[in-house]
């Protein structure tokens, strides 16, 4: 049966051996090899050696891509693909569309880790910078004197969690009113680390600390300017000694008072804390 005009001729490159086809109208044309470049002439198929008829022939994998309507090209395709090579090729032939749905998700699961880890880091950490749940205690200090009542300007102002004690006590001496109650004051930052809070009253009498909220405190107060001529109860020593070193270099002869309170709302407002002088 005679071969059309479209039938191809298979044949090897003479330069870089590499398998070749193209339409038999081409024969005996000189054409470009597509691998290397060399300049070759279209063998006819007499001429090109044909395999024994129990080998495998060398062309059976060749696909033809060309159009057939165009002229026949000269075409040639690799040996039959490895195993990396298929696996490659899948790879490559994933939709574009779940291309941009694994991106979309990749971006979501990337914002909400970056929204969890700002959240994480506004509510942890230790001190009082990050605290963002605390409750301000406030009030004013008055001093008794008799029929008179006095601002009780510079007067401390203690609070202390109930239930739990320090590692080690609090200097006294470095808490006695006049010092500086400041963070610069290690004792100061003793007892907020501890859970407590410590200030002085101001010109006013008046005082605000912050505090978690929720638990029991003792509050205890110094007066400045008040004395006392009776000795401290036991009550003072059975509760406050637990905090300091010496309550009796602590007070001295001050005016005392210390009471409990369990703040609850965002600001607990004590009102007048009064202490009696010379009492």
């Amino acid at each position: 049966m005679p071969l059309s005009a479209n039938a191809r001729v298979k044949f090897r490159c003479e330069t870089c051996e590499k398998p070749l086809s193209i339409g038999r109208r081409k024969i005996g044309a000189k054409v470009t090899c597509p691998r290397c470049k060399s300049s070759i002439v279209v063998p006819a198929e007499s001429d090109v050696p044909q395999p024994s008829p129990n080998s495998q022939n060398p062309f059976d994998e060749f696909a033809v891509y060309d159009d057939e309507f165009d002229e026949p090209e000269l075409v040639y395709e690799d040996e039959k693909p490895t195993v990396a090579t298929k696996k490659l090729n899948q790879r490559l032939s994933i939709p574009r569309r779940a291309v941009y749905i694994q991106g979309a998700l990749l971006g979501i699961v990337a914002v909400f880790f970056f929204m969890l880890g700002l959240l994480i880091g506004n509510s942890g950490g230790s001190g009082n910078a990050t605290r963002v749940t605390m409750t301000k205690v406030i009030g004013a200090i008055r001093l008794n004197e008799g029929d008179a009542v006095v601002l009780d300007e510079g007067a401390v102002v203690f609070l202390f969690p109930t239930g739990k004690r320090p590692d080690t006590k609090f200097d006294a001496e470095e808490l006695q009113p006049g010092r500086m109650f400041t963070n610069a004051n290690p004792e100061v930052s003793l007892i907020r680390q501890f859970g407590g809070n410590v200030c002085t009253a101001n010109r006013n009498g008046d005082f605000q600390m912050l505090v978690e909220p929720g638990r029991e405190y003792i509050l205890m107060v110094i007066s400045a300017s008040g004395t006392r001529t009776a000795e401290l109860s036991s009550e003072y020593y059975e509760e406050l000694g637990q905090y300091f070193t010496s309550l009796d270099i602590l007070t001295g002869n001050q005016a005392c008072f210390y009471k409990r309170i369990l703040p609850q709302r965002e600001t607990e407002n004590l009102g007048t804390v009064s202490i009696n002088s010379r009492g």
